[in-house]
């Protein structure tokens, strides 16, 4: 009977288990199916076009959304915005609505793209192997390196002597290791442990879990203090960069690490095959990809760690970058060309690392700019690290830049990132801020009649507006001049709405001036990075007849999409 009970007692607590469960994800289906209502009216009044000035949240949606009749996906709110407007806008209420309905709950059954990752990951691994084989072939066919400095003076050789000595015993490695590690080290400190091949000896150790921290802080130390270290240790990169993947790394020895592989990239030769190589090599172990998923979560600056972990993470992706393109090159006149290293794909499948979206992210979480505060300090220098980084992916492939800031959700907040950065850096004299971001904004219209309409569109000020009313000094000094005017010359090139815009607060003749004096020195094959050609072009279409439609009455622009 007591047997027959107990059954009874624990087959109720099962039944009452089971119906909480029930009830409990009966409640999660009511809740997502209102949720997914609330996105579709959203949907519908952006297609109306009633929310013009509303800006998108930047947090990601879970689960994401899918609008079946695009076959898109939508990750964040800032997308869906994009979304709807450059795909559904000026629709009629009747459209609207029907068109709202075909935003539903993703799946990856949906979307063939979530198979795709998953093959590019197994493809990634196995070029992986085969790069790392070709660099080991490379490296044997280098020179040796030679001291350029021998005999001078070393000021710690004694305490390097016991430092080396102690090294050379399995039980007092450790010790010896932290005690050069502490060491204020001089180049010729630096020549001294070459000479004594103490550097080849600490690239031998980096795969010891327990000697990574020290021995990644005397690496890029002695990287950064002399060329020759740099030359000695680029040679183990691939080792560096096997270590810079492995699992459970400490955050301190994951950001020494970091910086002594852009460090040996930058000592690199340009677009080298070995240089080629080791770019390849740092995409196939999917650390771009990594880079990607920190920037894209980072939705605000929580402390000066996080800040640093990202500036040094875009520091790699910029020295990636730097690596595989050709010096002095007009940024505008590069060609397509085969791209060995895989990096332009990589950078097409993250959207640049989410970098435009990390702006987005930590400037405006609070939402749109109501008072021109100041930064802080943090926050300014990971801004100048984002956009240095985003100028560099000019520098090495333009087209990739344009078309990835022209998809769905990355073209509205660009636009968002920088209007409030004009608008902060102007009232807040930030002049490297306002400088690269003026730069950044011309190579993203040059040649490019979507990324050009993107300046008049939104709330006034638009971006155009901002950057014809910019303090007087940007108009009269030659230093500024030479980085506003091609940027004004590229905006309004073959788009006659810009030009209307422009004319309200800056005369034409001024632009056209600039472009005749700039073209006088007939030897200069590109000016400020933009092709002569392009700007002997830009003279005849702002030199010809005015045809260009009339403001109206109001001041408005006249019709703008």
């Amino acid at each position: 009977v007591r047997e027959r009970g107990a059954r009874e007692k624990a087959l109720e607590r099962e039944v009452m288990r089971e119906l909480i469960r029930h009830d409990r994800g009966g409640d999660k289906k009511s809740k997502s199916s209102s949720k997914l209502k609330e996105m579709q009216e959203k949907a519908a009044m952006l297609c109306r076009n009633l929310i013009p000035d509303y800006l998108p949240t930047h947090a990601l949606y879970d689960p994401p959304k899918w609008c079946s009749a695009c076959n898109v996906k939508i990750v964040s709110e800032a997308v869906l915005m994009g979304h709807m407007i450059k795909r559904h806008q000026r629709s009629t209420e009747d459209e609207a609505e029907r068109e709202s309905q075909f935003i539903v709950d993703y799946s990856d059954e949906l979307c063939p793209q979530a198979q795709d990752a998953v093959t590019r990951q197994k493809m990634l691994r196995k070029r992986a192997k085969k790069v790392k084989t070709r660099i080991t072939n490379r490296i044997t066919e280098l020179p040796v390196v030679k001291l350029s400095e021998t005999g001078s003076e070393c000021p710690n050789r004694n305490r390097l002597t016991k430092c080396i000595k102690a090294m050379g015993n399995t039980k007092t490695r450790e010790k010896g290791l932290g005690d050069l590690s502490r060491t204020v080290l001089t180049k010729s400190d630096i020549n001294h442990l070459i000479e004594k091949g103490i550097l080849v000896q600490l690239c031998g150790l980096l795969p010891q879990q327990q000697l990574q921290g020290p021995v990644a802080k005397l690496l890029r130390q002695s990287c950064t203090l002399s060329t020759t270290g740099a030359q000695v240790c680029s040679r183990y990169l691939p080792d560096v960069i096997d270590t810079l993947t492995c699992d459970s790394l400490p955050s301190s020895v994951h950001l020494d690490l970091t910086r002594l592989t852009s460090t040996l990239l930058r000592s690199l030769n340009p677009c080298d095959p070995l240089t080629v190589d080791m770019v390849s090599l740092i995409v196939s172990k999917e650390i771009i990809d990594s880079i990607n998923d920190t920037c894209k979560l980072t939705t605000r600056i929580k402390d000066e760690e996080s800040c640093t972990r990202l500036i040094v993470s875009l520091e790699l992706l910029d020295a990636c970058c730097t690596a595989v393109t050709q010096p002095d090159t007009a940024v505008c006149t590069l060609p397509s060309r085969s791209d060995p290293s895989q990096l332009v794909e990589t950078l097409v499948f993250t959207k640049m690392c989410n970098i435009v979206t990390l702006l987005y992210g930590v400037l405006l979480y609070d939402g749109p700019l109501r008072s021109p505060s100041p930064l802080e300090p943090a926050t300014l220098c990971l801004v100048q690290e984002c956009l240095n980084t985003l100028l560099t992916i000019a520098r090495f492939s333009l087209s990739t830049l344009q078309s990835v800031l022209d998809t769905e959700g990355m073209s509205l907040e660009l636009r968002h990132v920088c209007n409030y950065l004009l608008t902060c850096a102007t009232h807040n004299s930030y002049t490297s801020i306002l400088d690269l971001c003026i730069q950044l904004i011309g190579y993203v219209v040059f040649s490019h009649p979507s990324n050009q309409i993107m300046l008049q569109n939104g709330p006034s000020p638009s971006i155009l507006q901002l950057l014809t009313s910019l303090p007087f000094s940007y108009f009269s000094d030659v230093k500024l001049m030479n980085l506003l005017f091609p940027t004004l010359v590229s905006a309004c090139f073959e788009c006659p709405s810009n030009i209307v815009i422009l004319q309200r607060q800056v005369s034409k003749v001024m632009l056209i001036a600039f472009l005749k004096e700039q073209l006088a020195d007939k030897e200069r094959k590109h000016i400020n990075h933009y092709p002569r050609a392009t700007f002997q072009q830009a003279l005849k279409f702002l030199e010809a007849p005015d045809t260009t439609p009339k403001p109206t009455t109001n001041g408005a622009a006249p019709e703008v999409t």
